[in-house]
């Protein structure tokens, strides 16, 4: 027996794996993995007092230590164990990749497809190099179907995600502009995005084409198994189309059936963004043959967490709480559904830094406000990082409705000078920036 299948029995006999002895129950197994900042296999001893049923590390000091398995590298055989115990499932699992709305298209349809079958889904967002392989070794033989969200800030990844998880169904919910510092251009976004899509082609798997993606149109002339759809056009026996009625503070849509009939359903997501999430996961879920019943009780039951899309009631004003990433397509689309909202409250903006944009965040940053300076929809738009101040500087423009903070720790002296109550305001940054702190 090679360690790899030991490490696997080990596993699959244990209450789960961890990577981290904060968070380490005991019976699990502790892989020590080692990066840039950090050294799991400082905790060892850590993780075997706690209990651990087994700690896998790269350090040979612990060679003679029991319940350790000492090997080369923990990460790559952590991402080995999990391709292993893939091969013996025979279950469908769904990849779900995009610049915007892979979270939220995933934790729709977990909702969806949960209603009818025991589903296993990415928790948060485990959807890297290290987050899938944790992924995939939760899903038991009881699981009869999976979700796996996948991240890339580089062209391959997905490539490598899919070669671990070996998804058997795919979705890509978007294309935009971000991680330009890793990717280079627009042009290898969609390049790594479509690696989900050549691994399916390759391996005579089923994708799902949102025809609402324009950076996609022509790219898969050359392979049937496709499902493509739109909205306006679901192509199904349960759902023929979806049409939105009502874009604030919720999403109201109607599922229209084959016969014409509607099946009205109120959401607690905001921003009409998140319609073509909806559709995504509502697409698949019926391609599943999730009963139109259930899809609409699973919509109207979900509520958004995590600080992304969540409408909350904060000291007499409502917050449009978006937190938790920002990049330039997803920032402009929040800013022009916020314009476009009609209400006879004060609009404010609290927006917060694009990270991870490399070479193109002062350009990226300066188009947001050109965008933004002779706009009059808001009072007052407060930007924080140090990403908004070099654009500031760059335009060399003062502004009497645009307030600049280095920091989201001085936003909150800013409101209170400002007296903004009973107001609408919209908060979207990147989540390094910390904004909902604001708030606490």
């Amino acid at each position: 027996m090679n360690k790899g299948t030991e490490i696997l029995k080990f596993i699959n006999e244990s209450n789960g794996v961890s990577i981290d002895t904060r968070t380490l129950k005991k019976g699990e197994v502790f892989f020590a993995l080692k990066g840039d900042n950090f050294d799991g296999n400082k905790f060892v001893n850590v993780a075997i007092e706690k209990g651990a049923a087994l700690v896998v590390t790269s350090d040979k000091i612990f060679s003679s230590a029991s319940k350790v398995v000492v090997v080369g590298n923990s990460l790559k055989t952590l991402q080995n164990v999990a391709k292993l115990h893939r091969d013996r499932l025979n279950i469908p699992v769904i990849g779900l990749t995009g610049t915007n709305g892979k979270t939220t298209t995933k934790e729709l349809l977990c909702r969806l497809l949960g209603s009818q079958f025991n589903t296993l889904c990415t928790s948060g967002n485990f959807n890297n190099h290290i987050g899938v392989p944790l992924t995939l070794l939760k899903i038991k033989n009881t699981h009869q179907i999976a979700v796996v969200e996948m991240g890339a800030s580089s062209v391959g990844e997905i490539d490598f995600l899919c070669s671990l998880a070996k998804p058997t169904h795919g979705l890509i919910t978007s294309i935009g502009i971000a991680h330009i510092d890793g990717f280079g251009s627009i042009e290898n976004i969609v390049k790594t995005k479509l690696e989900l899509y050549h691994y399916l082609k390759k391996h005579a798997g089923l994708f799902f084409y949102n025809r609402e993606i324009k950076e996609l149109k022509n790219s898969f002339r050359d392979y049937e198994n496709i499902i493509s759809f739109s909205a306006s056009d679901f192509k199904s026996e349960n759902v023929s189309k979806m049409s939105l009625n009502k874009s604030f503070p919720f999403l109201d849509l109607d599922l229209v059936l084959p016969n014409a009939d509607k099946v009205y359903v109120k959401t607690n997501l905001y921003g009409e963004y998140n319609f073509s999430n909806i559709v995504n996961a509502v697409k698949i879920a019926d391609y599943f043959d999730i009963s139109v019943e259930n899809i609409k009780n699973e919509l109207t039951n979900f509520i958004p967490k995590n600080n992304r899309s969540q409408f909350i009631d904060w000291n007499g004003n409502e917050l449009i709480m978006d937190a938790y990433n920002a990049n330039p397509t997803s920032l402009k689309l929040a800013i022009k559904t916020f314009e476009n909202i009609k209400t006879v409250k004060n609009k404010y903006l609290i927006l917060g830094d694009m990270l991870e944009l490399g070479v193109a965040s002062l350009e990226e940053h300066i188009k947001i406000l050109r965008y933004l300076r002779n706009r009059k929809f808001y009072i007052k738009g407060i930007f924080i990082g140090k990403e908004f101040l070099k654009a500031k500087e760059k335009l060399g423009e003062q502004n009497e409705s645009m307030i600049f903070v280095e920091k989201a720790s001085e936003v909150r002296k800013i409101i209170e000078e400002l007296n903004i109550n009973g107001s609408l305001i919209l908060v979207k940054a990147s989540r390094g920036i910390k904004a909902e702190t604001i708030f606490e």
